[in-house]
């Protein structure tokens, strides 16, 4: 998704199957040595915030300024850890 998103004019479509999409509000819950990772990777959730990494700010680009753009497919199983990230990011993305 975030290769998609980021240059939509090289991808006519991308999937996530279980995917931990919704990264600002994981940002938020986490804390310890998850925290420390996640911080690691992404930054503060200022740094995360408008960046790359941002699917549903890249995806709100994208709607709003790509003449191309690919389809988005998520999936997750009914009982997967994710279920409610995949909800909510479905309505976004």
């Amino acid at each position: 998704m975030k290769l998609a998103l980021n240059f939509p004019e090289r991808y006519c479509s991308a999937a996530s199957f279980s995917g931990a999409l919704d990264i600002e509000s994981y940002l938020k819950e986490v804390s310890g040595d998850a925290a420390r990772e996640k911080m690691n990777t992404f930054g503060t959730v200022s740094d995360f915030l408008g960046s790359e990494n941002d699917l549903f700010s890249l995806a709100k680009k994208v709607s709003n300024e790509a003449e191309e753009r690919p389809r988005l497919y998520q999936a997750c199983g009914t009982e997967d850890f994710y279920m409610r990230i995949i909800k909510i990011s479905k309505r976004i993305l």
